[in-house]
Order: C-alpha cells, then sequence, then structure tokens
C-alpha cells in the first residue's frame, strides 16, 4: 500500500492526499474524511523519511553518548528525550564510546539521517586542544548542535553545564572547614569535567595557603567496586588522607565499602563526598554526600535553546549553573 494506492481508491488526486497527510490547506473537510477513512481502513504508514524532505523536518533528534551503563549518561539521555518529546521530536540514540574518531563516524551517521538536531551528552565529547573540537563545529553547520555538561564556542552552538570548578572548590572548602586537611580527588579517565574539577581542588588548596600536590588527583583505571576498594587501600597506604571528593557517587560507594571493610568510622576518620547526586548516594548507610549537578534543569534548558533555534527564534545558546552540595551522612 503506497499513496498512490491511496489515491486510486479514495478517487482524488495524489496531490490532494500528500496536502492530507501533511495537514495542507485547500482540501475541503469532505475530502479530507474521504482520504482518512482509506488510509485508516488500509493501515497506511506514509513514509517518515520521504514526508520528513518534503517538509523540510524530520521532526527527530540525534542523542550522542558515549556509555549506556553510566548512571549520569543514562538519566541525562532519558530526560533530554523527554523533553523533546514534549516539543513534538523524535530522539534517535546512539551509544558511540569514548574514542574520538567514533564520535566522528556516528556524527556523520546522524547528519545521513537527516536529523533536525545533534545533542553530544557528556563532556568527554569536548577535547583539551581545541583545536581537535573543529568535527563539532563543522557539524554546526549543518544542524543546530548541543552539548550537554562541557562547552564548545562556535556558531549554531548550545552549550548546557554546571561549574564544576566552583562545584569542587566550593566542596573542597567545607572539607576543609569540617576539619579536613589532605583531601583527595578520585577519577577513573581524563575529561573536560574532570579537567574542571581537578583545577577546582587545586584552587581551593591556594585560597587555604596550603601547598597543593599533584598526589591529590588521584587516577585509578578501573570501575569495578570490589577492585576500586583494593585501590583505595593501596594509596591510603602510602599516605593518610582523611577526606576523598569522587568523580561520582559509584566511586564513593566503593570509598564508603573501603572505610566500613577497614573499620574506619565515616564521617569521623574519613569524609565521603560523591558527585551527580544519583539514586546511589540514597542507597548507602550513612547516605552519601554528594554534589547535585542539577542534571535536569541542564537538559531542560538545553532543549529549550535548540527548540528556539529550531523554530528560527533568536536567544542565548550559552547556560551554566551552580552546583548544591547535598550534605548527608558521609560528611
Amino acid at each position: 500500500m503506497n499513496i498512490y494506492d491511496i489515491s486510486r481508491k479514495a478517487g482524488v488526486s495524489i496531490a490532494t492526499v500528500s496536502r492530507v497527510l501533511n495537514n495542507g490547506e485547500h482540501v475541503s473537510e469532505k475530502t479530507r474524511k474521504k482520504v482518512m477513512s482509506v488510509i485508516e481502513k488500509e493501515g497506511y504508514f506514509p513514509n517518515v523519511f520521504a514526508r520528513g524532505l518534503n517538509m523540510n523536518t524530520m521532526q527527530t533528534i540525534g542523542i550522542l553518548y558515549s556509555d549506556a551503563s553510566d548512571l549520569y549518561l543514562a538519566n541525562a539521555v532519558y530526560h533530554l528525550e523527554y523533553y523533546f518529546r514534549k516539543y513534538g521530536y523524535n530522539s534517535l540514540l546512539c551509544c558511540c564510546g569514548y574514542e574520538i574518531d567514533q564520535r566522528k563516524k556516528y556524527i556523520n551517521l546522524m547528519l545521513s539521517k537527516k536529523v533536525d538536531a545533534i545533542i553530544l551528552a557528556g563532556s568527554h565529547f569536548v577535547e583539551e586542544y581545541d583545536g581537535d573540537n573543529d568535527y563539532i563545529r563543522m557539524a554546526a553547520q549543518h544542524v543546530p548542535l548541543g552539548i550537554l555538561s562541557g562547552y564548545v564556542s562556535g556558531e549554531n552552538i548550545a552549550c548546557a553545564y554546571c561549574n564544576n570548578t566552583r562545584a569542587i572548590f566550593d566542596t573542597a572548602n567545607y572539607l576543609f572547614d569540617l576539619g579536613s586537611e589532605q583531601i583527595i580527588f578520585i577519577y577513573n579517565m581524563m575529561s573536560d569535567s574532570i579537567r574542571c574539577k581537578i583545577s577546582g581542588l587545586k584552587d581551593a588548596y591556594r585560597s587555604r595557603g596550603v601547598e597543593y600536590r599533584e598526589k591529590y588527583a588521584v587516577y585509578c583505571p578501573i570501575t569495578e567496586i570490589n577492585a576500586i576498594e583494593q585501590y583505595i587501600r593501596a594509596i591510603r597506604n602510602q599516605f593518610q588522607f582523611d577526606a576523598v571528593i569522587c568523580m561520582d557517587d559509584l566511586f564513593a560507594v566503593a570509598v564508603l565499602k573501603y572505610a566500613q571493610s577497614e573499620h574506619i568510622s565515616v564521617p569521623d576518620q574519613l569524609r565521603i563526598m560523591g558527585y551527580n547526586n544519583s539514586i546511589l548516594a540514597q542507597c548507602t548507610t550513612p547516605m552519601l554526600s554528594t554534589v547535585d549537578n542539577r542534571t535536569i534543569e541542564l537538559c531542560e534548558k538545553l532543549v529549550e535553546m535548540l527548540v528556539k533555534r529550531l523554530n528560527g527564534e533568536d536567544g542565548p545558546m550559552e547556560y551554566s549553573l551552580q552546583g548544591r552540595l547535598i550534605c548527608q551522612g558521609t560528611t
């Protein structure tokens, strides 16, 4: 069944069927009902791709993210899709991994699908050397492009992000005020947000007139909780840090498990701060202190900026906010 068959069965021209499908003008209500009756009876579904070309929009947004198992990204993608759906857009999701060649490949794939806009969810898309971000700028020459949790300058690029430098600066100073003296930050891979967080830790030490040491930023190249426990144990055997700021709540859970296995009192002997304010922060005893980077608000604002651009409206293409400290049982 195709548009020609609908035209023949309804006794109208192909152009009339097309106008009905596209909610066009100059079609009487009687004719519209006749065509729709045939469409419903025959169970006809229009070719969305062809219709999109005709209307110059696919009403589809391409969303790229690095890791489907990451709690932060899973939550972000859910809310991005939710807010786009409120504006009548469908979403095409793609898990592209962390390699830059794969990102470029999948951005080109999204462009070939004629999506209306592209979202890059996560700071891993932003390279430290700005010239390496030119592939993002090139894609934005074709469709509006949004970056969640990162910033790249350029025309037609919308960015929404939490000020991670300030968030870690505030977190470290909060821990200093509680009496902590040696605060470490633990992470498992480098990204734009991690660079900002380490910068915030350095700023906090310097604001206290204390020398910052490179050992305070601890790279832990693993993600399995029991292995992280062992890694933390080895680090603490080298020097007795008394507070840990973690790159996310999963790492904070691992640090808490380590402390409990070693009978280290939390927060009296070791203070632990997570990041992202995920569901994990509510699932431990004691509950994790964490930083709320306000992901839902960022998703909503990013979608709003892109939809305005898609509607031909001018407006800001950058939105930033401050993280909130959620102080619970581990501090």
